[in-house]
């Protein structure tokens, strides 16, 4: 569960719940939520079925090399699924005393990937030289231990 359970809820479901009620409250999109976890495939069929443009709020937990994680990130219908964090944008952000972080590298815009993941990922860039992300990132999560929730913003 989020770390920041004190601010979005203190479960799962009540952490999905307010962060749609977010959303609806700023964009009047709903959000259709998928019941229950699911798989990284069965997530990416549901995901696929709804039109292109549909952003998805993604809570994915699993291991990453053994140890146990759990994040909320955000996917984009493209072609195919992109995995999106805006969180590991942090080239040149103020910290508290003034001082900028030293950017990351392909921290030029949010991290992008065509697999789960979390936190700072080393952000090499896919074959084909796009913005895309290459999938299997230290960060990402290991596909056989993941479980997805998912909630769909359809752009109408």
């Amino acid at each position: 569960m989020s770390q920041l359970r004190f601010q979005m809820g203190s479960s799962v479901d009540a952490q999905i719940k307010n962060i749609n009620n977010f959303i609806l409250a700023r964009t009047g999109c709903h959000g259709q939520e998928y019941p229950g976890f699911l798989t990284l495939n069965q997530a990416n069929r549901w995901m696929l079925t709804k039109p292109m443009g549909s952003v998805f709020v993604i809570y994915a937990k699993g291991k990453i090399r053994g140890k146990e994680y759990c994040h909320f990130l955000n996917a984009v219908r493209a072609v195919n699924m992109v995995y999106v964090d805006f969180q590991t944008n942090r080239g040149g952000r103020i910290t508290g005393r003034g001082r900028s972080y030293p950017p990351y590298p392909g921290s030029l815009g949010p991290a992008t990937s065509t697999a789960p993941f979390v936190g700072i990922i080393t952000q090499e860039t896919a074959s084909g030289g796009s913005h895309l992300h290459a999938a299997r990132q230290p960060g990402s999560f290991e596909p056989d231990t993941l479980s997805l929730r998912v909630s769909a913003f359809i752009k109408f």
